[in-house]
């Protein structure tokens, strides 16, 4: 997390937040919600009180989107709902 804070004061959050990703989709790998539904809950919680503390600014050639999606949210809809998404799948 401290690695996160220092990267966002030198601009460089966008590739930081990749790795994480990456790192978090790893460790959901998986990951069932029905049978163990508050797995990672306890990092997800800490990684939101760092990545709310984010607001990334506009750039030029960044979609629709990637502008809407804060951190906390791309990190809750690229690692956490594909899950969800898949179980409910199964389940309706």
């Amino acid at each position: 997390m401290l690695i996160l804070c220092c990267s966002y004061m030198f601009g460089c959050t966008k590739n930081l937040l990749k790795m994480l990703l990456c790192q978090m989709k790893k460790e959901f790998e998986g990951w069932e919600p029905l049978k163990r539904p508050r797995f990672g809950l306890m990092a997800m919680e800490r990684w939101k009180i760092v990545l709310e503390g984010i607001d990334q600014p506009y750039r030029v050639g960044q979609t629709t989107q990637e502008f809407l999606l804060q951190p906390y949210d791309r990190l809750m809809w690229e690692v956490v709902m594909p899950h969800i998404r898949s179980t409910l799948r199964y389940v309706v």
